[in-house]
């Protein structure tokens, strides 16, 4: 995902953008779409993702994505997940860093603890079969037959809106046949040309293994999608090996503590900041926030080292 610095005036103040390369490429949008321009995070976002109602409604992150996305005519809901994904790991990479800290259960010690990998470690994978003009693909099930006729299977990648359909229908369940079934459901978008709702369940709940496994080794070869396996480190044996992370939401998660942070953080930059307004503060990019802070610390420590060295001085002159 190659991305080009640039600046939008936003309100009268800098807020930095990216140019983001989309992992579809575009081949599944009507208009083609391969790029987004994407605003980096401020705390006007962070304030949305730590806020308890949103979360607990599931629009937390549809907001964000709507209020950073600047082209026009976006639906963050007709986006592929693997492209919302990219966009999710682009805001949490340029905010908060590169590493991304992840539990592990060590295959080689057997002990837990955490470690971390790099998200700019993680590929992409193209898709290897560009779709029809609708986006979609066919694909025909070797074995079954539908009234004596081949069953031809139309589907389209996963959507954001897919996703969440798909969600709903597994929600409070670990079954792997209902995943799957929940899978085609959010997937297909008509069976021999049918589009009726009611078959394309009865498919999905009656689909012979064999079949059934045929058409999701094709969804993966064809579809685009971000390589979810990662070299990590074991910090207590420092076995190295690979794991697989289904990217998602939690990348861009934040702990409740983290709203008293920012406030913190926007105090201290208004406090001891020239010239920055409370305003400017929740406009400013999270990156750029965390970097005057950190000067902002640097210059305090500076100053009561060079205070307490003073009084240190005085003292010693005072008992000759």
């Amino acid at each position: 995902m190659q991305k080009f610095k640039d600046t939008l005036q936003l309100e009268g103040f800098d807020v930095p953008f990216d140019v983001l390369n989309l992992p579809s490429q575009g081949v599944f949008y009507p208009d083609h779409r391969q790029t987004l321009s994407i605003r980096y995070l401020t705390a006007r976002e962070e304030n949305i993702l730590t806020s308890p109602s949103l979360i607990e409604s599931g629009k937390a992150l549809d907001l964000v994505l709507e209020s950073v996305i600047m082209d026009e005519g976006v639906d963050v809901n007709k986006l592929l997940y693997v492209d919302r994904n990219a966009i999710l790991i682009f805001l949490r990479s340029t905010s908060y860093g590169d590493k991304f800290p992840v539990a592990i259960n060590c295959p080689s010690c057997t002990k837990s603890g955490e470690t971390s990998f790099l998200l700019s470690d993680l590929g992409i994978k193209e898709a290897s079969k560009k779709p029809d003009a609708e986006g979609c693909y066919d694909f025909v099930l070797p074995k079954m037959k539908l009234e004596q006729r081949p069953v031809l299977v139309r589907f389209k990648p996963l959507t954001v809106e897919a996703e969440r359909k798909m969600n709903d229908f597994i929600e409070g369940t670990n079954d792997v046949k209902k995943t799957i079934t929940a899978r085609y459901i959010a997937q297909i978008v008509s069976v021999n040309g049918s589009t009726d709702e009611k078959l394309i369940l009865k498919l999905a709940n009656n689909m012979l293994v064999y079949d059934s496994n045929a058409l999701r080794k094709f969804m993966d070869e064809v579809e685009p999608g971000l390589d979810r396996k990662v070299k990590l480190k074991c910090p207590n044996c420092g076995e190295n090996f690979e794991e697989e992370f289904a990217i998602g939401d939690e990348v861009l998660r934040l702990p409740s503590t983290h709203r008293e942070n920012v406030m913190e953080e926007i105090f201290l930059l208004t406090y001891y900041g020239k010239s920055i307004t409370r305003a400017d503060a929740f406009k400013m990019a999270v990156s750029e926030r965390r970097w005057h802070i950190n000067r902002i610390s640097e210059e305090i420590e500076r100053k009561n080292k060079a205070e307490s060295k003073a009084a240190n001085d005085a003292k010693r002159k005072s008992k000759k």
